[in-house]
């Protein structure tokens, strides 16, 4: 049998879907993760009595189709989700626009005598540096 990779214990989130939870992206990420890992190992040759154990184990169509829409890395392919892309150029777009306002309200001759310096510090971790 192959060494296999430390998988997260998923009970809390399969209960929160018994509860018609909704889960973030990371924790579907983990779901997709096992997922592979099981389709990684139906495809190895193992020992008898595990071959029946693993073959045993069914994957509905629905969730191998899921599982295609994250990357290696457990984010979500652009490429599959086209909407998603027009939403993260759109995200983008918005930040470059604030970045330049900002950037520009502290550096206005008007402001300027009233600012000790032209950082600017965001919710979640986004500072801006102006200058």
């Amino acid at each position: 049998m192959p060494q296999l990779p430390e998988m997260p214990n998923l009970d809390d989130e399969i209960f929160k879907l018994s509860k018609e939870g909704i889960l973030d992206l990371d924790t579907i990420y983990k779901f997709v993760q096992q997922v592979q890992l099981f389709n990684r190992l139906k495809r190895m040759s193992l020992p008898d009595i595990w071959r029946e154990f693993v073959s045993s184990i069914e994957i509905p169509d629905e969730v191998i189709e899921v599982v295609k829409y994250f990357n290696d890395k457990g984010e979500l392919e652009p490429a599959l989700v086209p909407k998603l892309q027009e939403v993260k150029s759109a995200i983008e777009n918005i930040r470059v626009q604030k970045r330049e306002l900002l950037r520009n309200l502290a550096t206005s001759s008007r402001l300027s005598q009233f600012l000790v310096d032209s950082q600017v510090h965001l919710y979640y971790g986004q500072g801006v540096p102006l200058s």
